[in-house]
């Protein structure tokens, strides 16, 4: 017993503990002289059902032998899992005398499993990501394009102008969502660029305010001093979104603040390596209830929320833990019961050489005549009408095949080709090359929620844009494409 490399306890009926072995001193950091006489109720985690333990009583009572897992305390208050066995121990009349139990440690395997159950689960959240971002970004690409064109017609100032707003701020907020369950699906590198952390805070501050109790107050953006980071621009949006919306979420209907600050550091932070471009620290903090040392420990681990059933997915901080690594910094959280909460980030700076210029604006408007492509009626009508508003003479079809047959007519009608990747029958790229075999000067942007890499056409280069679309944004692509063309 003494030298079993399982735990062994024995008590008398009564559950005083009488003996216990070396694996268990080992495993639990309690001595046996300090254990002897008490119950095994110190062992109990808190994280069993009591109704384990009721069966357990119960099942020694009858004279059974009690199999199960439990997780008990050690004396450092961590906690271990313990797959048991409890039999009774009998005298030679049959009487029970005393209770052996004995226990092996499978907190090693049990945290496999879940690694696994865990890698699983956001093998799932990929294939549901993919899934759905094809159609719900095409919803979205409707509801941004319509918002827009309503914005053109409405009144500046007026309530109508004020409510577009409101559904374009939540547009992009559903937008920004999408992102984040991507990103954290696939993990997909960003691509760094210098970007100005004030203006990101603005526009982060700006979309929350719609969306969270009048009560809450988000401040810092007027007061941010101007900083640049080297980031991915979608990612470092996804950043600020997670941190605002979860502090917000921790305040809740309770009257709070919200602070951002940003600062670049005069100092090299400890453990990261010198760069040119310097280091930069931004701090999001809310005065909320804060949070356990146990809940601070986990918050960053995928699926681990402390938010109530349906409130919370568990995702938004590991998405942002993951963010940050990938840019190469580093976030902690300082937070204790009744005392808030404060994320530390710890960005790449953007060397003052490196920051680019804003380009200058290009035109919008045109008069060329341009083939849309799309299978979902709304999104081509959209691009229509919003491609019409601007001059051009625009052309929309739901069907790839019979675009194709109108495009073999006139090979040359068309100025510009804009068409959606996934679509039945034939896809865009698919119908993209055989409109380039008739004319391989054809310039093509197409548009997709998947964002596929390598897309390859013979002729002129190919522009991919992913979905929701901007109209703007998809007009500037389609003037500055179409002026290259003319240029060349």
């Amino acid at each position: 017993m003494e030298q079993s490399p399982a735990t062994i306890l024995i008590t008398d009926t009564f559950g005083r503990i009488q003996y216990a072995n070396r694996r268990f001193e080992a495993l639990s950091g309690w001595s046996r002289d300090e254990i002897a006489g008490r119950t095994p109720k110190f062992l109990q985690s808190g994280e069993v059902p009591e109704a384990t333990y009721a069966d357990l009583r119960a099942t020694l009572e009858r004279g059974d032998v009690w199999r199960g897992v439990l997780r008990n305390l050690d004396r450092e208050g961590g906690s271990h899992w313990i797959d048991s066995t409890i039999l009774p121990l009998r005298a030679e009349d049959g009487t029970i005398h005393s209770y052996l139990g004995i226990g092996e440690d499978i907190t090693e395997k049990r945290q496999a499993r879940e690694r696994v159950a865990r890698a699983q689960k956001i093998e799932a959240v990929g294939l549901l990501a993919g899934g759905i971002a094809h159609d719900f970004n095409n919803i979205l690409t409707s509801i941004l394009g319509s918002a827009h064109l309503a914005a053109l017609d409405a009144e500046p100032g007026s309530d109508l102008a004020e409510e577009v707003e409101q559904i374009d701020i939540a547009a992009r907020r559903a937008q920004a969502l999408v992102r984040q369950l991507l990103g954290f699906a696939r993990r997909e590198p960003g691509t760094p660029e210098p970007t100005d952390l004030c203006a990101a805070i603005s526009e982060a501050g700006r979309l929350m305010r719609a969306a969270i109790p009048p009560t809450t107050r988000i401040e810092g953006a007027r007061e941010c001093t101007p900083v640049s980071v080297l980031a991915d621009p979608t990612h470092l949006h996804q950043i600020l979104m997670n941190l605002t919306a979860n502090a917000a979420e921790a305040i809740g209907d309770a009257a709070g603040h919200i602070r951002i600050a940003a600062r670049a550091l005069d100092d090299m932070p400890d453990g990261l390596p010198a760069r040119a471009g310097g280091w930069v620290e931004l701090v999001v903090e809310d005065d909320g209830p804060g949070m356990s040392e146990d809940s601070a420990a986990r918050i960053f681990d995928a699926f681990y929320t402390t938010k109530p059933l349906g409130k919370g997915t568990g995702l938004g901080l590991s998405v942002v833990q993951g963010l940050v690594e990938d840019m190469g910094g580093r976030i902690t959280v300082e937070t204790a019961p009744g005392r808030g909460t404060l994320f530390r980030l710890l960005l790449p700076g953007a060397a003052a050489e490196t920051r680019q210029e804003s380009a200058a604006p290009v035109p919008e408007r045109g008069h060329e005549s341009l083939m849309i492509v799309d299978d979902q009626t709304e999104v081509a009508a959209t691009l229509r009408r919003g491609l019409m508003r601007m001059g051009y003479q625009v052309e929309a079809y739901t069907s790839p095949r019979i675009a194709l047959e109108r495009f073999e007519k006139a090979p040359g009608r068309h100025s510009l080709l804009i068409s959606d990747v996934v679509m039945p029958e034939m896809n865009g790229i698919e119908m993209a090359r055989a409109m380039r075999a008739l004319r391989p000067d054809l310039p093509v942007i197409l548009c997709t929620g998947f964002n596929p890499t390598g897309i390859a056409l013979p002729g002129e280069p190919t522009e991919v844009l992913a979905k929701p679309l901007d109209l703007v944004e998809l007009a500037r692509h389609v003037r500055r494409m179409l002026d290259a063309r003319r240029a060349a």
